[in-house]
């Protein structure tokens, strides 16, 4: 097989992957088409006779991603042996699937060079939001409900266009993401996040709208004028406001159920597991009142805290490493970057989510291309 075409297959599944990540997200825990699509991408890259795995400058984030998934594995091994609960076993899979993409995505950007790879990245994801802003609108139910489209429930639906919009503002100014795509990319994705009347996502979406301006000024003024046009749609505007409002009522009278709901509590009542943590599974057992709804004891809604519950203080010591490996040449591109989508993870967990995973080893790559360009000079 000539080089040419080697290269051409690798950004034809690199393309493929991108397009595929919304395709049933439902299953947060188990296997989805983008995750063959993946291991076809690894196969590809390892018959290449020489390749540096994952990029210079990545393999310190795979190594400590490696030891976090090594950890996690191992707490909730000893609490699968302790309690009996098979679901224990889902936990270590973020991190598992977080090494992966590190891997053959920062391999593949190597391969294909940064500007090929954040070209096919680029439209990758304008094609899969697209199709998913499509299929929201066409399987609409009615203008007063929160749109989810095919994903298990409308924050993550927010939450993926959230990460597509992140990482289409940062192709945009490495110059890899075309100013066209760019303006289908973010209308679409601030539709999604309006259509889905998620708070944690709307409150990422207006950090991101912050950092958009802090790199091209004038684009602020053209996405006020197309998000205007947008809520100019009655169904739209009826569904947002109407949403909105109902998820609001009594707001005050919730805020202490929010919290139990949520389990933030449990951080509280049980500080013994801050340390080696819990494990990532079996919830019920810390649930303080058994007649609360079964979805109410589930894991905690929050990246930081679930990570910090789940595998304590050592997990969240190997987290922060393994985001310092790549992050502490460039703390602003890497914060700006990935800002709207810690936003979201202050309310939800998206540790599991592809797009995130996706979001972060852009961000990374981006950041190890600009440390190669200051060595050449």
């Amino acid at each position: 097989m000539s080089e040419a075409r080697n290269l051409n297959m690798i950004a034809g599944w690199l393309f493929l992957w991108v397009a595929l990540l919304p395709v049933r997200p439902g299953s947060e825990g188990g296997v989805q088409p983008a995750d063959a699509v993946l291991l076809v991408l690894l196969l590809l890259l390892l018959r290449r006779p020489s390749i540096a795995f994952a990029g210079p400058g990545l393999t310190a984030t795979v190594r400590w991603l490696v030891l976090l998934a090594g950890w996690a594995l191992l707490v909730d091994g000893t609490w699968l042996l302790a309690t009996g609960t098979r679901d224990l076993l889902l936990g270590p899979f973020a991190f598992v699937h977080g090494a992966l993409c590190f891997a053959v995505l920062g391999s593949a950007a190597q391969v294909l060079g940064v500007a090929r790879f954040g070209r096919c990245v680029a439209s990758g994801l304008t094609l899969g939001l697209l199709v998913v802003l499509a299929g929201c609108l066409l399987t609409s139910r009615g203008p007063s409900l929160r749109m989810a489209s095919w994903f298990a429930d409308p924050n993550q639906l927010a939450y993926f266009a959230l990460c597509m919009a992140a990482i289409s503002s940062l192709l945009r100014d490495q110059g890899q993401m075309p100013p066209t795509l760019h303006l289908l990319v973010w209308p679409a994705a601030a539709s999604l996040v309006l259509l889905s009347a998620s708070r944690a996502g709307m409150a990422g979406l207006c950090v991101l709208m912050l950092v958009e301006f802090t790199r091209f000024p004038r684009a602020l003024l053209v996405f006020l004028v197309l998000g205007a046009v947008v809520l100019s749609v009655p169904a739209v505007r009826h569904s947002v406001l109407t949403s909105s409002e109902v998820r609001n009522e009594h707001l005050g009278s919730r805020i202490t159920q929010l919290i139990e709901n949520r389990g933030y509590q449990r951080l509280v009542d049980h500080p013994e597991h801050l340390l080696l943590g819990s494990g990532g599974g079996y919830h019920e057992r810390f649930a303080s009142q058994p007649h609360l709804a079964p979805w109410t004891r589930v894991e905690i809604h929050s990246s930081f805290f679930y990570l910090a519950f789940c595998y304590g203080l050592i997990g969240v010591a190997l987290a922060l490493l393994a985001w310092a490996s790549f992050a502490a040449e460039d703390g602003w591109l890497a914060l700006s970057s990935l800002g709207p989508a810690l936003v979201y993870g202050i309310a939800h967990n998206g540790l599991r989510f592809r797009a995130f995973w996706l979001l972060v080893v852009v961000v990374a790559v981006a950041i190890s291309a600009r440390r190669a360009a200051r060595q050449r000079l």
